[in-house]
């Protein structure tokens, strides 16, 4: 099973699992929460990326937004209700795609079963004019290749456009000892994702592709990744492992501990990172 199969299946089993006992399912989020302060609520840090990206979507007049991975659409549902503008969904799983239909009711909302890597995902959008900003959070570490993604989204952009991406990358790559090396494994097998790519590699092959970077920000510190669960968690893995467990639940439990501990232990940075289209 290739990679992008095999994310989707992983999304159509566990998406309505996500959404009832994770920690975002009030706010149809999949992803992180980030608590950039002490008096963040809960609500709010599951909204930190979408309102970074609203201002931006604001400062810059965006008149098309395209969510590279929506999930439920829970983000664009969100940005929409802020922002009046023309919103395109992707998502690979149809189960997702089917929880999202609610959205698609609005004339200005679309949301696609499709991969982001298939040009044909963007047919919906090709007569749309105006400043056009694209956004990938926690998406494109399912990413297979990385150069067709930012080939795709060279060709859907012209000079001006937003790409912004928030996910994680190696930043000490010349320093991961042999159970950093097990870790990586364990994340990658757990959670589905392409192979890690260091932060310094997305930088030099976006430059290569036409994208200028415009903010490098890092978000681990404001994570809640060593909470008690976590510690438990940290704890069963180990007796786990030995059972050779295959089903979601167990996935979900060694990519996430390998998460932590690459976060905790520094050779992972969870970033939110922001380029301009220029010219090549």
């Amino acid at each position: 099973m290739d990679l992008e199969h095999s994310v989707e299946s992983y999304y159509n089993n566990n998406t309505k699992r996500f959404l009832k006992y994770g920690q975002g399912g009030k706010t149809s989020s999949i992803h992180r929460a980030v608590f950039a302060t002490d008096s963040t609520r809960s609500w709010e840090a599951f909204r930190f990326h979408e309102n970074k990206i609203l201002k931006i979507i604001q400062r810059e007049e965006i008149s098309l937004v395209v969510d590279l991975g929506c999930g439920t659409g829970g983000s664009i549902s969100y940005l929409n209700s802020l922002y009046p503008s023309t919103y395109h969904g992707i998502t690979i799983s149809s189960v997702q795609a089917e929880i999202a239909e609610y959205l698609t009711e609005k004339p200005n909302i679309t949301v696609i079963c499709g991969s982001y890597l298939d040009q044909k995902s963007y047919s919906d959008i090709q007569d749309k004019t105006g400043k056009r900003l694209f956004f990938a959070i926690e998406s494109y570490l399912h990413c297979q290749d990385r150069e067709k993604f930012f080939d795709i989204l060279s060709s859907q952009t012209k000079q001006g456009d937003i790409l912004v991406i928030v996910d994680d990358f190696k930043v000490r790559e010349d320093s991961i000892g042999k159970r950093d090396l097990r870790d990586i494994k364990d994340f990658v097998l757990g959670w589905h994702a392409a192979e890690l790519q260091s932060l310094k590699e997305v930088l030099t092959l976006s430059k290569s592709k036409g994208f200028t970077i415009q903010e490098n920000i890092e978000l681990t510190q404001w994570l809640a990744i060593n909470r008690p669960r976590d510690y438990l968690i940290a704890g069963l893995v180990p007796l786990l492992r030995v059972l050779k467990l295959k089903n979601s639940w167990w996935q979900n439990l060694l990519g996430g501990n390998a998460l932590r501990k690459g976060l905790t232990n520094g050779w992972l940075s969870y970033r939110f990172l922001v380029w301009e289209r220029s010219s090549r």
